[in-house]
Parts: C-alpha cells; structure tokens; sequence
C-alpha cells in the first residue's frame, strides 16, 4: 500500500525507500492524520492547498517588481500582481522557523509604483509552532478560515482594514506566516 502510507501527514521516507514516490507534506494538497484516517477518507488540506487557496484570492493581473532587498531573501519573499482595474495586491511570506530562537516578525517596507490609499491584509498562518512548515493540518487556516475534509472552504477569508499613505507601505510579518495585501486608490 505505498499510496495509503504517502498520504499520512508528515509520514516521511528516505528516497531509496519503495515507499518513496513522493513526500506528501511537501507536495500532497490532502493528507490523514494516521492510517486509520486515510482508510476512512478523513484528509485534511495541507500547507500547500492552503496556499493555492490564497493565490486564488489574487486577481489576475500582471506582476510588479517590489525591489526587495537581496539582503531580505534569507528571511522573507516578496511578490506583486497589479489587477485589471489598478489594484495591487502584495504577496509578503516570512520564511523564517518560527519556532527557532532566532526568527523574528519583520516589518516589510515598500515603495510602490503609484499611490494607493486603501488596503486589506489576510493573513495565512498556522497555530503550530512550526509555522506553515508544520504537518499538522488541523493548524493552518487562511483569514480565519479553513478548509474542510470535503475541500470546501468554512468560509471566506477575513482581511483587516488598513491605510496606505501614497507610494509608501508597511506591513508586519510574523515568522512562518504570509500576508495577502491588497490595495485599492
């Protein structure tokens, strides 16, 4: 049964295993808590649905250069898809391992290519301490919500009121968290 064993959550094999196609945190969007969760079709969504969950939150659009600092990349990502109709939504993930000793929240400050005046921050994070690295599902939600074992969502996720001041924006970012900003004139 390799595909029952690739599909529990955090159940990892060394690549010369034969129970090794594939490493199901990283890659699987389901995964069971245990073998007797995967016998009964109880799959939770993994880090990794949760985050195409949030990129579908983006509308389509074309991608800006945010210039983050090299200097920045060991600790955080920054991405930006300017839509259709001039909103601009920012994308910032904080890398860090929440859990070490050394992780820090991060305020991300950025030049924007125009003025912008207002914006709402989702945040897809995880009550583990691993962050989004951690394979317990049950952790993970996005602005508040999370997914169910049938793929549905609870709901839709909440964002927080924000004000931008022109060309100039700031966003704290907690380690093993990611923040989905989107700004509107």
């Amino acid at each position: 049964m390799v595909a029952a064993r690739t599909a529990i959550c955090g159940d990892f094999k060394p690549r010369d295993s034969p129970d090794y196609p594939i490493s199901y945190r990283y890659y699987g969007a389901f995964c069971a808590a245990d073998q007797a969760a995967f016998d009964k079709g109880d799959l939770s969504a993994t880090p990794l649905y949760y985050g195409i969950w949030a990129f579908r939150q983006i509308e389509q659009g074309r991608f800006v250069d945010l210039d983050l600092p090299d200097t920045e990349l060991g600790k955080l990502r920054a991405y930006g898809v300017e839509g259709r109709h001039g909103e601009l939504t920012v994308v910032l993930i904080n890398v860090q391992d929440p859990a070490a000793a050394d992780s820090t929240s991060d305020v991300v400050s950025l030049e924007l290519p125009s003025s912008y005046r207002h914006g709402k921050e989702v945040t897809l994070g995880s009550s583990a301490p691993e962050g989004l690295a951690s394979s317990d599902a049950s952790a993970v939600s996005l602005g508040g919500w999370q997914i169910r074992p049938d793929g549905k969502a609870t709901g839709t996720p909440v964002g927080r009121s924000m004000k931008v001041h022109g060309t100039t924006f700031a966003a704290e970012v907690e380690p093993g968290t990611a923040q989905l900003i989107t700004l509107t004139r």
